[in-house]
């Protein structure tokens, strides 16, 4: 198993949480990017720390109309740099997924497009993995335990990975559009090294909650930053009724 974590940390995206050593490569740039995320707009004050659309201090439950989740701890929420104009980017890295059904992660793990992917069954039996999510339809060969199987990663959105059609998804991927993605938390920043200087924009992606996007332009050997606010004060007007 220490072999495997070791393998793995090889292998993430080239982006780290603030507060660890980042630096690029000379003439490569480097982008930190803050995540906050906001309740709804015209929440009443006793909410502002646990918002009403959305949150709630318990794991997540449904009420009425909208599922609540607690503003200030929400992870989960991937976050990418798109081009903006002609620059070239780099091939993204292959990179091990562990899936064990006998105790499923229920967290969002990023990839891109183009990446190639192997799972790698954990579990203490057989798995038949498959996907029916629109642009990465995909059925792996029978993988006993401890067997691997790979998959290139088609188009961008959500992935479910399904090993029973009865039962929740075995592990559950985004694939962003870009080699520099990461999974972040609310309050945090997430740093990506080694970025090809250009203009940018910096993407999001929550499973409950809108995206947000904002520019950023990154110059050789420097740092640049920027803020994604996340939530439903990004739906346009006609989207929120």
């Amino acid at each position: 198993m220490r072999s495997l974590a070791l393998h793995l940390m090889c292998i993430l995206p080239a982006a780290i949480l603030v507060g660890c050593s980042a630096q690029s490569r000379p003439g490569m740039a480097t982008a930190d990017v803050r995540v906050i995320a906001k309740p709804k707009t015209g929440v009443a004050e006793k909410f502002t720390h646990v918002a009403v659309y959305d949150a709630a201090p318990a794991p997540p439950v449904v009420s009425e109309q909208f599922e609540h989740v607690d503003y200030q701890n929400l992870d989960d929420i991937v976050v990418w740099l798109e081009p903006s104009n002609s620059v070239s980017m780099p091939p993204p890295e292959p990179r091990l997924i562990p899936v064990n059904a006998d105790r499923a992660d229920d967290k969002v793990i990023p990839v891109s497009v183009g990446q190639q992917l192997t799972f790698q069954n954990q579990s203490s039996q057989s798995l038949s993995l498959y996907s029916v999510s629109d642009g990465n339809e995909f059925e792996l060969k029978p993988l006993p335990p401890g067997g691997a199987d790979r998959y290139t990663v088609r188009s961008a959105g959500q992935i479910e990975l399904l090993a029973d059609p009865s039962k929740p998804p075995v592990a559950q991927l985004y694939a962003a559009p870009s080699p520099f993605v990461t999974r972040a938390e609310s309050g945090r920043e997430v740093t990506f090294v080694d970025v090809p200087p250009g203009r940018y924009q910096a993407m999001s992606w929550h499973p409950r909650l809108p995206g947000a996007s904002a520019p950023i332009a990154l110059s050789a050997d420097q740092t640049s930053r920027c803020t994604l606010t996340v939530g439903v004060n990004n739906l346009s007007a006609a989207e929120s009724k």
